[in-house]
C-alpha cells in the first residue's frame, strides 16, 4: 500500500512538474538562411488560447518558457512576414526542456500578382520594437471592456493599485487610435468603459514625447506605451462612454 502511494505522488509530482517546460529551436527559409524576428507562439490546442510567444534572434533561435497548466497538447505557431504560417500540434514534454529542432518556412504562395493569405492573422506579431496583439484572438466576454481584455494578453500585468506593464516594463501612456482618450494620459476612461468587441489591435511601443514623436527622434524614456486601435466602423462606441 505504501509502495503505492510513493507511487503515486511521484507520478502527481511528475505531471506538475512537467506543465512548465522550456520550448526551443530555430527557425530558417528555404534556403537554409536564418530568419531574425520571426514570431512564435504557442496556443491551447482546446480553444486556441495563446499561452506563450517569443520572437527569434539574430541566428533564428527561440526559447520561450510555457505553464501548460492541464493541457496535454499544444499547438505550436511561426509567423513571418512573406513565408507561409507555420503550425505545428506537439504534445506536452514529461521533461522541462523541448527541441523543436529547425523550423523551415516555406514562401508566401502568389498567384497573379495576389499574395493568398494561408491561415488566420497570428494573435501576436513582433515588428522591432513594437508588441501588436490581435484583439479578435484572446476571448472575452459579451459585457468585457479594454481592461478586460488587456489582462488577457500574455506579458500584460496589472498589480493591485492598476498600474500595468508589459513583460515587466511599466507602461507610462496609454493611446486610443494614437490619441490621449479624453485628454487622459493613461486612458482610464478607455480602459473601464469601451467596449472590449470593438479593439481591432493593441500596441505595444517605446513611450515617445510628444516632441519625440514630431521629430522622429529615438525613445530613451525606458518605459512602454500602449496603443489600442479601434475597429473601422465602431468609433461610434465612443459616443456610449
Amino acid at each position: 500500500m505504501k509502495q503505492l502511494f510513493l507511487f503515486l505522488l511521484l507520478a502527481f509530482s511528475t505531471t506538475l512538474f512537467a506543465q512548465r517546460f522550456t520550448l526551443e529551436g530555430q527557425v530558417k527559409d528555404p534556403d537554409a538562411i536564418s530568419l531574425e524576428g520571426a514570431t512564435v507562439y504557442v496556443q491551447s490546442l482546446k480553444d486556441s488560447i495563446t499561452m506563450a510567444y517569443g520572437i527569434t534572434n539574430k541566428t533564428g533561435q527561440f526559447s520561450i518558457n510555457i505553464n501548460a497548466e492541464e493541457e496535454t497538447k499544444l499547438l505550436f505557431n511561426v509567423a513571418y512576414l512573406g513565408y507561409q504560417p507555420y503550425s505545428k500540434d506537439i504534445d506536452v514534454p514529461t521533461e522541462n526542456k523541448f527541441d523543436m529542432g529547425t523550423v523551415t518556412l516555406s514562401d508566401q504562395i502568389e498567384e497573379l500578382d495576389v499574395v493568398s493569405i494561408i491561415g488566420k492573422a497570428p494573435p501576436i506579431v513582433i515588428k522591432k520594437d513594437t508588441i501588436e496583439y490581435n484583439a479578435d484572438s484572446f476571448k472575452t466576454l459579451a459585457n468585457d471592456r479594454a481592461e478586460d481584455l488587456l489582462k488577457k494578453l500574455p506579458g500584460v500585468e496589472f498589480d493591485i493599485d492598476g498600474n500595468i506593464t508589459v513583460n515587466g516594463v511599466e507602461v507610462e501612456a496609454i493611446n486610443v487610435d494614437g490619441m490621449e482618450f479624453f485628454g487622459e494620459k493613461m486612458g482610464d476612461i478607455a480602459l473601464k468603459n469601451l467596449p472590449s468587441n470593438v479593439i481591432s489591435k493593441v500596441q505595444v511601443t517605446d513611450y515617445k514625447t510628444n516632441l519625440q514623436k514630431f521629430t522622429g527622434e529615438e525613445s530613451d524614456s525606458g518605459t512602454k506605451e500602449i496603443n489600442i486601435k479601434i475597429k473601422k466602423g465602431k468609433n461610434t462606441a465612443f459616443l456610449v462612454i
